[in-house]
């Protein structure tokens, strides 16, 4: 699933050129709601001998800037996405920020606009073929996600499920 978020960055938005923790810490924030999982997420994800996967991802923000003294500065809207097969963690962090906005640090932005896409089609719609949106057998994914090299070889669309 994805969750697109969209706001105006009245007058602007500056942040350190390197703001990627922020972000993060909006979607730790976020989940607030699931103190257990937040904890989960954040201190242990879902491991598989040494490797840990978070299984969510972000987006860099996306809007026009400028880019000053290490900070860029965003001005008009900006947008960004996170993304989950977790769909309980897509729709917790849709409620939360549109009951309680975002906040970048200390600057708090309410009036937001927060879409969710769930572009999943079973395998009766998808004819049995994977393709665009597939959702596989979640246990069949775990299968082939435990080793390394089915990882990339998945990343890469080189495993069919």
């Amino acid at each position: 699933m994805q969750l697109i978020i969209r706001h105006k960055t009245e007058p602007e938005l500056v942040l350190p050129i390197n703001y990627h923790h922020i972000l993060q810490a909006i979607i730790y924030k976020g989940m607030d709601e699931m103190p257990e999982y937040v904890k989960q997420m954040h201190d242990y994800g879902y491991h598989n001998g040494k490797r840990s996967y978070k299984l969510f991802q972000f987006s860099q923000l996306q809007g026009k800037y400028k880019i000053e003294q290490r900070r860029i500065i965003f001005y008009e809207d900006v947008c960004f996405e996170i993304r989950s097969v977790d769909a309980r963690l897509i729709l917790a962090l849709k409620q939360n920020f549109e009951t309680n906005g975002i906040c970048y640090g200390e600057r708090k932005f309410e009036d937001i606009q927060v879409i969710v896409k769930d572009e999943t089609v079973d395998e009766e719609e998808s004819g049995g073929l994977p393709g665009p949106g597939y959702v596989p057998d979640p246990g069949r994914l775990w299968r082939v996600i435990q080793k390394p090299v089915n990882l990339v070889a998945f990343i890469r669309g080189d495993v069919a499920l």
